[in-house]
């Protein structure tokens, strides 16, 4: 069973003491549990400014971690900002999508082959997805082992 917030009216009084604290229209209106259109159009009538949260991750930061070799979810992590929010930066900044390159080698997935494994051992004494061993497997043209 859900709990329905109750809805607080709006203040004159509490819109100027959220906005004199530097909150946006969204946090306003979440703290008060009603719409952000609400609010905005009560600041627009007071005749208060918008307030904006200036951002906390600037383009010289999300630069320099993929100058490193991090990953969006390595960047994201690090600067503390969703995942999606980070690519739609990393692509207005022109810059190409960072990948780990495979750990897995064909002479490993050969070898493991030839033992006998089967494609679900091999990913689990590898440390991959089946799906991945089987694709490798696939393009190296080797039959699948059978089960013992």
């Amino acid at each position: 069973m859900t709990v329905k917030r109750r809805k607080r009216r709006l203040t004159t009084r509490d819109l100027i003491v959220f906005h004199a604290k530097g909150l946006t229209d969204r946090e306003i209106a979440d703290n008060l549990g009603i719409s952000t259109s609400t609010v905005s159009g009560r600041r627009k009538k007071l005749g208060l400014e918008l307030n904006r949260h200036k951002p906390k991750v600037t383009a010289k930061k999300i630069i320099a971690l993929h100058k490193k070799g991090l990953t969006d979810t390595e960047i994201a992590d690090e600067l503390d900002m969703p995942l999606g929010t980070l690519g739609t930066y990393r692509r207005k900044l022109g810059l190409e999508l960072n990948r780990h390159k495979s750990k897995i080698t064909d002479q490993e997935i050969i070898a493991l082959h030839k033992k006998g494994l089967t494609d679900r051992e091999i990913a689990d004494e590898i440390g991959a997805g089946y799906t991945t061993i089987n694709a490798y497997r696939l393009r190296l043209g080797l039959e699948p082992n059978k089960y013992h």
